[in-house]
Formats: structure tokens, C-alpha cells, sequence
């Protein structure tokens, strides 16, 4: 199985329409949880949240179109989740003390430092990401980032979804 961690910048894309959302969508849509399947830390359903108000707060949407987006994004999450499409990874002290250690080490965000010790903890395979904050740790720690805006990126999920399929047809 290919197992695949969804940063929030990237997730995001695939329930916002913006550059790189095609991409997303596409791996949302290849989602089949035995070959190709997502994961991504419950904390980031709060950031996409967070991200969604942004967009009210900038005028891109109105607070209506915002509330319905979260209310739609919350309502699509339980669906993956129920069809063992997308993880839902938890957080504990134990990860908050990890994450503390690669904040400190990396001179990471918060939530960066959370999102790449969860990666590494349960061992997956490719971290999808549009932050700027990765491509630096990417060098360090050999994080196997995919961003989706790009053309490397797209290769990459073009790639992961053909072999997903191959596992489908052996």
C-alpha cells in the first residue's frame, strides 16, 4: 500500500478552488484505502477550518459559502474516513514532546513540527505539502515531499496513482 500524509496546505486545495486543487482532487479521487491510502492528523481539520474563515476575512467568500465549505469539508472527511480512504492520526504527549524535538532541532513552526513528526512516527511514504517550510526540511530529514503546484509534483502523483493501480490490476 502506498500511504500518503496530507498536510493541511495541501488538503486544503482539494476543498478550495486554487492552483494545485486538480492534483489534489485527482489523489482524493484515487483514494482506494488498499492500494493508495491518506493520511493526515486530526489537528489539520482545525487549520482547514482556520483556512476556510481566512478566506472569509480576505472577501473570497462570504461568511455563508464559508460556513457551508467547512460544514461540506467535515462531512466528506467522516465519508473517507468511514471508507478507509483517509486516517485520521491522533496526538498525544508523547508526539508533543517528538514534535517539540524537531521544532527545536529545525527551527519549525508548530504545526510544520507537528505534521513532519507524524509523518515520520507512523512511517509513510510521501508528505504532500504547498508550505514553503518543507523544502528546507525535505534536505534534512530526506522527507519524501510531493507539492502539488509543481511540475515535479505532478509527475510524482501521476506516478503514485498508475502504481496504485497496477497493485489493483496484479
Amino acid at each position: 500500500m502506498i500511504k500518503i500524509y496530507f498536510e493541511p496546505s495541501a488538503l486544503f486545495k482539494g476543498y478550495f478552488p486554487e492552483e494545485g486543487s486538480e492534483v489534489v482532487e485527482k489523489v482524493i479521487s484515487a483514494l482506494d484505502g488498499n492500494n493508495l491510502c491518506s493520511f493526515t492528523s486530526i489537528w489539520s481539520l482545525l487549520e482547514i477550518a482556520r483556512a476556510f474563515k481566512k478566506r472569509v476575512n480576505l472577501g473570497e467568500i462570504d461568511e455563508k459559502e464559508g460556513e457551508n465549505a467547512v460544514i461540506f469539508f467535515f462531512t466528506d472527511i467522516k465519508k473517507l474516513v468511514s471508507e478507509g480512504r483517509l486516517v485520521l492520526l491522533s496526538i498525544d504527549t508523547s508526539l508533543i514532546m517528538k514534535s517539540y524535538k524537531t521544532l527545536w532541532k529545525y527551527n519549525l513552526y508548530a504545526a510544520d513540527a507537528l505534521h513532519v513528526t507524524t509523518y515520520f512516527e507512523n512511517t509513510l511514504d510521501y508528505f504532500f505539502a504547498v508550505d514553503r517550510h518543507f523544502k528546507k526540511f525535505e534536505k534534512i530529514e530526506n522527507l519524501k515531499l510531493i507539492d502539488p503546484l509543481t511540475e515535479d509534483g505532478v509527475a510524482k502523483v501521476n506516478e503514485l496513482i498508475r502504481k496504485a493501480k497496477n497493485k489493483t490490476n496484479e
